[in-house]
């Protein structure tokens, strides 16, 4: 009876092992279930986050767009825009002194290439006159604008009856000249 009461009373030990074993699993699994949820609802808060920064980034792109879009539209309508009579005035009177002037920076620019390969100095003294040139041209140009506007404006003011439109333009025309003297002295 020793005997059976002994392998009784082991397999009681046993079987009270195995419960506690699976317990402790079922505690186990029950905690890592748990560690799940917390970490599934941090992947839901983080992946709405995620969300509504993808929906701020594609608010910011659109808005993006819209500007560009607006940008482009004024761009177009700008070029579309026909210029008044007097830019259209002062454009013929400096399309010609524009051409000199283009030509006279080709030439500076080829002086200036020469002078930077052979360091010769005649054509350093080209360079300078023709710098000098250039000035002068761009003072002429903007003398003869300046001149052109006022003559506009002059002819403007004597049609509707104000000084004598003819003094006016002579004074004008006087000083014009004498700014163009003085910037080609």
């Amino acid at each position: 009876m020793n005997n059976l009461t002994r392998e009784v009373d082991e397999r009681k030990k046993k079987l009270e092992d195995r419960e506690n074993e699976v317990t402790t699993r079922q505690k186990n699994m029950e905690n890592k279930e748990e560690e799940l949820q917390v970490k599934a609802e941090e992947l839901q808060s983080h992946e709405a986050k995620l969300n509504e920064e993808g929906r701020r980034l594609q608010n910011v792109t659109h808005r993006l767009q819209r500007e560009r879009e607006r940008e482009q539209l004024d761009a177009d309508k700008k070029k579309r825009e026909k210029p008044s009579r007097e830019k259209q005035q002062g454009g013929r009177i400096s399309l010609r002194l524009a051409k000199i002037l283009n030509e006279m920076k080709r030439e500076t620019r080829l002086l200036e290439e020469q002078f930077k390969n052979n360091g010769c100095p005649a054509a350093f003294k080209e360079l300078e006159s023709n710098r000098n040139r250039i000035e002068e041209e761009r003072a002429a140009m903007q003398a003869e604008r300046e001149w052109s506007e006022n003559a506009v404006g002059i002819y403007e003011g004597s049609a509707r009856g104000g000084e004598n439109g003819e003094q006016r333009i002579a004074r004008h025309h006087r000083e014009a000249r004498a700014v163009l003297e003085y910037v080609q002295a």
